[in-house]
């Protein structure tokens, strides 16, 4: 077979690893590829930094930015509405 291939692990079917979903059991296939949000570069499981641009990468760091920064936009948005700005 041409290509990247992974196995489903319900089934055991090779399938392409760009697939959502199993081809012979429709079990729903886990994507276990990191890519760094600040340029796209696929990472190995364990990195700390990106090797193209420099970012901090990792589950952790995305799941707190993102938190910072919908906290950030809720404080921003209430304080308009303290002062009836919105």
């Amino acid at each position: 077979m041409e290509g990247n291939y992974l196995k489903c692990n319900k089934c055991g079917m090779e399938i392409p690893d760009e697939s959502l979903f199993c081809l012979e059991c429709g079990n729903k296939i886990e994507n276990t590829k990191n890519f760094c949000r600040n340029c796209g570069l696929e990472f190995k499981e364990g990195t700390k930094f990106c090797i193209r641009c420099g970012e901090k990468v990792g589950f952790e760091i995305c799941l707190l930015t993102d938190f910072f920064r919908l906290y950030i936009n809720f404080l921003s948005w209430y304080v308009k509405c303290l002062f009836f700005v919105v």
